[in-house]
């Protein structure tokens, strides 16, 4: 991975982070279960990228 991606994985990451503050507590559980559902279809999305590369 290049620094410049790494970079911007990095204020990703930052971001998501202070996003999730600003939600209550008793709903950043569902909000975590739904980026996680999200991060895996990036996931199918990329290696569906590979195959074709």
């Amino acid at each position: 991975m290049t620094e410049k991606w790494e970079e911007k994985l990095v204020e990703l990451e930052s971001a998501v982070v202070d996003y999730i503050r600003t939600i209550p507590r008793s709903d950043r559980h569902k909000i975590i279960r739904r980026l996680h559902e999200r991060v895996r279809r990036l996931e199918e999305l990329v290696e569906g990228v590979e195959d074709i590369e």
